[in-house]
């Protein structure tokens, strides 16, 4: 396999968009530059392409190459260190966290009705517990939910509940979230690209920045050209070597393995995951699953 194709993958085989983007060849000036085809940089190019600014995304491989392309496909509401940001800023920003909890999964269901993306998006998220502390956590987070305003989003059952939700009884309980979800991240991402495509935004794959020169108006140099920008946008997660001595800390390595079942029976899928959720346990290192839209188990 060459660099120039995804990672061989369940995603990969049933991706349901083929397009290949240009390589960059020449110099061009745009608004902003965006370095990185994933999810931050692809939503980040169709929002600015919605306002009408000129984008540039330059991806070295292909779109979604990277985790945005091969991760479990769940889309869950919630913020990363939500807890030390509320104890560094108080309870205004714990408001503000709260507020803004779904405005993720919003604009994810916003997109995939206004452009017609077919990724199999699913609602319905189940945390469940393995421990009795980690039931009460979830007791807790459910609780804090309903007081700010997420009653009809949100539920905690204990064991006996929920099995309306997970086929097993391995688990203590479980706090579902009503408007988290799973889906066919590949798909989303290949959607995403091509709606801002549509709108304007010019894609390039296979094409690697070996250097962003700075000045008034920054210059990302790649193999074989030049993009002139007002703005540029660090989009590659782990993969970039750009502005590492600013970006070293930031960086944190995560591994993770999936694997997908053959296609289950109808009755057997639903034995599993009756309300077909997406789930995951309140482990630190976590085991999660979910069915595909073909019915595996992944």
């Amino acid at each position: 396999m060459t660099s120039s194709e995804h990672v061989q993958s369940y995603y990969a085989a049933t991706a349901n968009d083929a397009t290949r983007y240009p390589a960059l060849d020449g110099d061009i000036s745009v608004d902003v530059c965006i370095v990185g085809g994933g999810f931050s940089g692809v939503a980040s190019a169709l929002t600015l392409a919605e306002r009408g600014r000129s984008v540039a995304l330059v991806e070295a491989k292909r779109i979604g190459w990277g985790a945005s392309g091969r991760n479990g496909g769940q889309v869950l509401p919630a913020w990363s260190g939500e807890g030390e940001m509320v104890r560094q800023l108080g309870e205004e920003a714990s408001e503000f966290l709260w507020r803004t909890r779904y405005r993720g999964n919003d604009i994810v269901e916003e997109r995939i009705r206004k452009y017609g993306i077919d990724c199999d998006y699913v609602r319905g998220a189940v945390t469940v517990a393995l421990k009795p502390f980690q039931l009460r956590a979830l007791k807790a987070e459910h609780d804090e939910a309903v007081a700010h305003g997420h009653k009809d989003d949100v539920e905690f059952v204990e064991k006996d509940g929920l099995s309306a939700y997970v086929g097993s009884d391995m688990y203590l309980g479980g706090f579902i979230e009503k408007r988290g979800a799973h889906c066919h991240p590949l798909n989303l991402c290949l959607g995403e690209a091509r709606a801002a495509a549509g709108l304007g935004a010019k894609l390039f794959e296979g094409t690697r920045v070996t250097e962003i020169i700075h000045g008034d108006k920054p210059v990302v140099v790649t193999d074989k050209g030049r993009i002139t920008a007002n703005h540029v946008i660090l989009a590659g997660n782990a993969y970039t070597k750009l502005e590492r001595e600013k970006l070293g800390g930031y960086l944190l390595p995560a591994q993770t393995y999936v694997i997908t079942t053959n296609q289950l029976d109808e009755a057997v899928a639903k034995e599993i995951l009756p309300q077909n959720s997406g789930v995951c346990d309140a482990n630190w290192v976590l085991d999660y699953f979910r069915l595909t839209g073909d019915r595996r188990l992944l």
